[in-house]
């Protein structure tokens, strides 16, 4: 139901998920620059596409009978009110993505490692996206690195780069999910404190976690989401 799109993908082609009815979420690699006539024509469960980069050129009917809405990145260009038809807003980032291109990188470190220990009205090298703090205090300092380091590396989300055993909704399937599985494991709905409906994965879900949530979970383990 989730897809994601590398960024070694330039075209969507010609009728390419034509009726997808299944398809609910498509992510775009940043180096798409062209969708062509129906390549999602009746993908009637699509909710959310989500673009990494500039808006492609678009053929008109590339989004018949589609009623989702289109996210974009802070920054990107092409963007207006709607798209192909379709409603756009802008896609939240980490507030320590600087450069706002949707990953947290060195990049983005080298534009705070400049501004590292400056101040606002003294220092021409402050630089206000870096200050990132809450409250924010007017000084690139040892708060802000905090903030940075938090979010080092963090994946961009989505709601199609999320699997059901991502208890955590950080974008994997690692230990930190892990471990909260682990603390309701046998855990029942309404006799056990520890029971955490986010565990229950299993289909249907039947308010007790056991081996078909861990059977659930095991088929996830660190697989990378909608690649």
């Amino acid at each position: 139901t989730g897809l994601t799109l590398g960024n070694s993908v330039t075209t969507i082609e010609y009728k390419a998920f034509y009726r997808c009815t299944g398809l609910t979420c498509v992510t775009v690699g940043s180096n798409v620059i062209t969708i062509e006539g129906s390549a999602f024509y009746g993908c009637s469960g699509l909710t959310g596409i989500y673009f990494k980069g500039d808006a492609p050129a678009l053929a008109e009917t590339a989004f018949n009978y589609v009623d989702a809405t289109v996210y974009y990145l802070p920054g990107a260009t092409g963007w207006g009110a709607t798209y192909g038809g379709l409603p756009t807003a802008v896609w939240a980032t980490s507030i320590a993505d600087i450069d706002m291109n949707g990953d947290v990188n060195l990049w983005d470190f080298a534009t705070f490692a400049a501004a590292w220990q400056t101040e606002d009205e003294v220092d021409d090298e402050y630089n206000p996206l870096c200050d990132i703090s809450d409250p924010i205090d007017g000084a690139i300092n040892a708060a802000d690195l905090k903030v940075f380091v938090d979010n080092w590396l963090v994946p961009l989300i989505s709601p199609c780069s999320l699997s059901i055993a991502d208890v955590d909704m950080d974008g994997d399937v690692n230990f930190s999910d892990f471990a909260m599985f682990a603390a309701a494991w046998q855990a029942v709905d309404e006799q056990d404190e520890a029971y955490n409906p986010l565990c229950d994965i299993s289909e249907p879900a039947d308010s007790v976690i056991n081996e078909a949530d861990l059977a659930v979970f095991a088929n996830e383990w660190l697989v990378t989401p909608c690649q």
